[in-house]
Parts: structure tokens; C-alpha cells; sequence
């Protein structure tokens, strides 16, 4: 049973910043919102394990509350002005991203991908990513990269683990990781891949050109 003081933690507000992980999708960032949200229940609530995360696919019309750790892929814009907010945003290699929804499409379905699209905010249908940037990872990457108007950390995926201090350091949490795993990128037929090289070559190029770790300015 709870005691009456664990109570009155669960109830009041937290003085903490909320934590926002976004990311371009496919890049991670389900397994550090999850490491972040064990970390500031950890931190709120010692070994009790309160109601600290939530979704927030659009920023804008979601209540964002200090001492909560949110996951979301949309645009910065709606976080303008809250310094009361601290954000994490993962990326990767846009081609990855792209690779990675069509196999999921295999693995999971139309419906998944209705759902990811939706998640995306997505300018057109599946059917078009092989024709231009449907998922729009360029602006997105563009919009959080630079992004200064609320507090930013840019991470990229593969660089987390060696960016935990920085991360620690940005959240005040004491996040930890699960043990680093490779990740497999199953590549597609030769038509499709060359489609995407079409398509995300040059995203490709910058992004692989982008510091592992940094924060807009």
C-alpha cells in the first residue's frame, strides 16, 4: 500500500523539466523513451514506478507537463517559448528510416503504416515513398537541428551510448542504457534501393556529414 507521503509525490507537481524524445522515426527512439522515463520515475519516485510518460504526436495540441517524459515525431514549432521543456532528437540515416517502414509494412501491415504515417505527419501515401520524401525527414531534421527556441539535443543513434554523459547532463536523469545491439537494415530489391537512393542520396550525404552530439544554435 501507498503510503500517504509517496501519495502526495504521485499528486504534486514536479519541479523537473518534461522531456520530450522525438526523432525522424525508426532511429531508436522508443528504446531511449523508455531509458529516459525509467530514469525520471527513478528519480521522482525511487523505486516506485509512477505514470511519467506519454505520447505526443502532436506537439501542439498536447498538454506537456514538467516531471513527464513524452515521445513524439513532429515538429518543433508548438515548443517555442517553454524553457520549462527539455528535448531529445535522435537521428539517423534518412535512407535507414525509409528502409526500415517498408520492411515494417512486411512485418506488421498496412494498418502499422497508416498509424506511422499519421505519427509522421506525412505528406502523401506508402505508395509515393519511393517517389519523393512522403515522411518528411528533411524538414523535420532542417526544423529540430536547428531548433532554439526551447532547449535541444541532437543525438545520432548509433552515438548514444557514448553520449550518455551528454544526455545525463541535458536531463538531469540518471539514464542508462540497454546493452548496445547492432542494428540490421534488411536491404530491399535492387529497383527499390536505387529508388531511395534517388530519393534520400543527397539527405544521406548531410546527414552523414552532421556531429554525432550537438545542440542547435
Amino acid at each position: 500500500m501507498i503510503s500517504s507521503k509517496r501519495l502526495r509525490q504521485f499528486l504534486t507537481p514536479s519541479k523537473r523539466p518534461g522531456i520530450i524524445v522525438a526523432s525522424i522515426g525508426r532511429s531508436g527512439s522508443t528504446l531511449l523513451y523508455r531509458s529516459v522515463a525509467e530514469a525520471m520515475s527513478m528519480a521522482r519516485f525511487s523505486r516506485i514506478r509512477g505514470r511519467v510518460f506519454d505520447e505526443a504526436w502532436d506537439l501542439a495540441d498536447s498538454t506537456l507537463l514538467r516531471g513527464t517524459v513524452y515521445k513524439t515525431h513532429d515538429h518543433p514549432a508548438a515548443l517555442a517559448g517553454r524553457q520549462d521543456l527539455r528535448s531529445l532528437f535522435v537521428f539517423g540515416q534518412p535512407s535507414d528510416i525509409a528502409r526500415s517502414v517498408v520492411n515494417q509494412r512486411a512485418t506488421h501491415g498496412d494498418a502499422w503504416v497508416a498509424e506511422h504515417l499519421a505519427h509522421m505527419h506525412a505528406d502523401g501515401p506508402y505508395e509515393a515513398l519511393f517517389e519523393r520524401d512522403v515522411l518528411r525527414l528533411e524538414s523535420q531534421l532542417d526544423a529540430w537541428s536547428t531548433f532554439t527556441a526551447s532547449p535541444v539535443l541532437c543525438v545520432r543513434y548509433e552515438a548514444l551510448w557514448d553520449a550518455l554523459d551528454e544526455i545525463r547532463a541535458f536531463t538531469g536523469l540518471p539514464v542508462e542504457l540497454p546493452e548496445r545491439r547492432e542494428r540490421e537494415s534488411k536491404l530491399l530489391g535492387d529497383e527499390e534501393e536505387a529508388a531511395l537512393r534517388s530519393v534520400y542520396g543527397a539527405l544521406d550525404a548531410r546527414v552523414a556529414a552532421m556531429p554525432d552530439v550537438f545542440q542547435p544554435t
